[in-house]
């Protein structure tokens, strides 16, 4: 049976295994690690993390699998490659983003940030919109779990998953979690939030 929809996920998958060694590794390697081999490594996982986020995007739209249930658990794997619940791209991309895109409905539309300097609009746009596609998925979720309570239920389950381990690696290692976790993942969102602003900035709706 074919598992994949597209065999081109295999590059996908291939760079999830990627960001899951290079996150990994520095936890085992921590205590020989120098200044320059764990700059190394935090600019690895920057780059991974934020390239899992945009296969979240693209999975989001597309599943890799046929399988329903290989997908569930595919989004709970992702969901530990950026940090954040797959499930929640839905209701700030899909249902906001691609429904009302550069509107007032946007969440993350760019019309938010107007500084004479561009550079700032584009380094500080996904801080300022944050709040706001935040507060987007919790209102969506709370909808959700009286009228798609399988959404719902998925939704928890990355969350809850998510945090807990994030809890954990906090407990465990303190430094290694935040220069191998918490930052490539505050990276990776920012990449693929920021992404939106100079692919739709200054263009026709």
């Amino acid at each position: 049976m074919k598992l994949l929809r597209h065999q081109e996920d295999l590059r996908s998958l291939f760079v999830v295994f990627l960001y899951f060694s290079s996150a990994i590794a520095p936890w085992f390697l921590w205590n020989e690690l120098n200044n320059w081999q764990i700059s190394a490594f935090i600019l690895a996982n920057c780059l991974l993390s934020f390239t899992c986020a945009v296969i979240v995007h693209n999975t989001i739209h597309t599943p890799m699998f046929y399988s329903a249930e290989l997908n569930k658990i595919n989004q709970v794997i992702l969901s530990f490659t950026y940090g954040h619940p797959v499930s929640a791209f839905i209701p700030g991309h899909n249902y906001s983003h691609h429904k009302y895109t550069q509107t007032l409905k946007d969440n993350i539309n760019t019309h938010k940030l107007r500084f004479k300097l561009n550079i700032l609009n584009q380094l500080l746009f996904s801080f300022v919109i944050s709040g706001a596609v935040f507060k987007s998925e919790m209102k969506f979720a709370a909808r959700m779990r009286k009228i798609k309570p399988f959404w719902f239920k998925q939704y928890i389950i990355e969350f809850v998953i998510v945090i807990s381990f994030k809890i954990a690696l906090l407990i465990l290692n303190w430094k290694c979690f935040l220069l191998f976790v918490f930052i490539p993942h505050q990276y990776s969102i920012w990449g693929i939030l920021g992404t939106n602003f100079f692919q739709h900035d200054g263009c026709d709706v």
